[in-house]
C-alpha cells in the first residue's frame, strides 16, 4: 500500500486479516497519526510506516502485536521521542526511527535515571537506527539492551560521551557515531564492548587519537577516525591489539607524527590517510608491522631522496614493505608506489624525514 493515499483506518478496516496478516508497509501514505486498527494485527512480525507524519504512538497502542512484532520502521516522520508504546515489546529485533526529530530528554543529558521504553526487547533488539534524529544524548533506553548488535547514533547532536556508555552490550558488534560534535572520549566510554569490530567516529571534532578507550574493545578491526580534526599522532596512538586491521585517518590536517606513533600497532595492515595535506611519509610507519598498504591519495608528498630516501633503509631491515598508493606531487605522472619499489633505491643511504 506504498505511496497510497490512506490518511486513516476506519474500524474494522483490518478485520479480514487480523489473526493472518504478517507484514504491513504504509510508506509515504499521507497518514498524520496512529491507527488503531494497525494494534489489531496480532500475527503481524514487520510494520513500517515510513514517510508519514505520525508524531506520537500512546502507550498500549502496540500491546496486541507485542510477542509478534519483530521489525518496526517509521524512517522520516515526526516522532519527537521514542514513542512509549515500544516498551511493550516483546519480540522485536529491528528498530528504524531515522529522521525523526526528537529531543533528549534531561535523563539522557545528564547521564541520570533510567528508561523502560525499550525494556521489553532488551533480549532481542538487535539492530536500533537513530541517526538524524537531533538527539544531543545517547538515549538511557539503549542502556540494558543485552542482545544488540548494530546500534547507529550517526549524524546527531551528541557532544558527550560517558564512561561505561554502552557496558550492556557485550554483544555489539557495529556502532556508528559520525557526524556527532564529539571532541572528548572518556577512556572508559567503550568499556565491556566485548564484541565490538566496527567502530565508525568519522566527521566528528576529535583533535586527537582517543587511544585509551580503543583500548577496551579487544575485538575491534575496522576503525574510522577519517574528517576529524587530528593535527599530531602521538606515540602509541592505536591499542597493541592483532584485531585492528583497517584504520582511516583520511581528510585530516597532520603536521606531525612522534616516532612512536605506530608502536604497538601490531595488526594494522590496511592505512588510509587520503588528505591529509601530508608532505612527507612519516617514518613512524616501520613501526606498523603488519602494514601491506598505505593509501596516501590527495597529499602533496615530495618524491624524491630528500624526502623518502629513508625507505631504502626500511626495505634493506624488513624486506617487506607496504605498498603506497598515491601520486608524486613533483611528478603527475609518478605514482608514490613506483618510485620507492623502484626508484629509492639510487638514493644514497641518507635519513629523510
Amino acid at each position: 500500500m506504498t505511496s497510497n493515499t490512506v490518511s486513516f483506518l476506519r474500524d474494522g478496516a483490518t478485520a479480514a486479516f487480523d489473526n493472518t496478516l504478517l507484514e504491513l508497509r504504509l510508506v509515504n501514505c499521507s497518514l498524520a497519526s496512529w491507527q488503531t486498527e494497525l494494534g489489531k494485527l496480532s500475527a503481524l512480525t514487520l510494520l513500517d510506516l515510513s514517510h508519514n507524519a505520525i508524531q506520537h504512538i500512546p502507550a498500549g497502542a502496540l500491546r496486541g502485536v507485542a510477542s509478534t512484532l519483530k521489525a518496526f520502521t517509521l524512517v522520516r516522520g515526526k516522532l519527537t521521542y521514542l514513542p512509549e508504546a515500544l516498551a511493550d515489546l516483546t519480540a522485536l529485533q529491528d528498530l528504524d526511527l531515522r529522521e525523526n526529530a526528537m529531543m533528549s530528554t534531561h535523563d539522557d543529558v545528564l547521564g541520570i535515571g533510567s528508561s523502560n521504553l525499550l525494556s521489553g526487547s532488551a533480549n532481542s533488539l538487535r539492530f536500533l537506527k537513530l541517526a538524524s534524529c537531533g538527539l544531543v544524548a545517547v538515549p538511557r533506553a539503549v542502556q540494558g539492551l543485552t542482545a544488540i548488535q548494530v546500534l547507529d547514533l550517526s549524524d546527531n547532536r551528541i557532544v558527550t560521551l560517558n564512561n561505561y556508555q554502552f557496558s550492556s552490550m557485550s554483544g555489539l558488534e557495529e556502532l556508528y557515531l559520525t557526524g556527532n560534535p564529539l571532541s572528548v572520549v572518556p577512556y572508559k566510554t567503550f568499556a565491556g564492548l566485548m564484541s565490538l569490530t566496527t567502530l565508525d567516529m568519522s566527521n566528528c571534532r576529535l583533535t586527537y587519537i582517543p587511544s585509551s578507550a580503543l583500548g577496551e574493545m579487544p575485538a575491534l578491526s575496522q576503525l574510522d577516525l577519517s574528517k576529524n580534526r587530528i593535527t599530531v599522532l602521538l606515540d602509541n596512538s592505536f591499542p597493541t591489539s592483532p584485531s585492528l586491521t583497517t584504520v582511516d585517518l583520511s581528510d585530516n590536517t597532520i603536521t606531525n607524527f612522534t616516532d612512536m606513533a605506530f608502536n604497538g600497532a601490531i595488526g594494522i595492515n590496511t592505512l588510509k590517510m587520503n588528505g591529509c595535506s601530508l608532505t612527507f611519509i612519516p617514518r613512524s610507519l616501520r613501526l606498523a608491522y603488519a602494514l601491506r598498504s598505505v593509501h596516501l591519495e590527495n597529499n602533496q608528498i615530495q618524491c624524491s631522496c630528500q624526502t623518502l630516501g629513508w625507505i631504502k633503509t626500511w626495505k634493506k631491515a624488513s624486506g617487506l614493505i607496504p605498498h603506497m598508493f598515491g601520486t608524486c606531487a613533483n611528478n603527475a605522472g609518478l605514482s608514490i608506489d613506483t618510485y620507492v619499489s623502484s626508484l629509492v633505491g639510487a638514493c644514497e643511504d641518507i635519513v629523510g624525514r
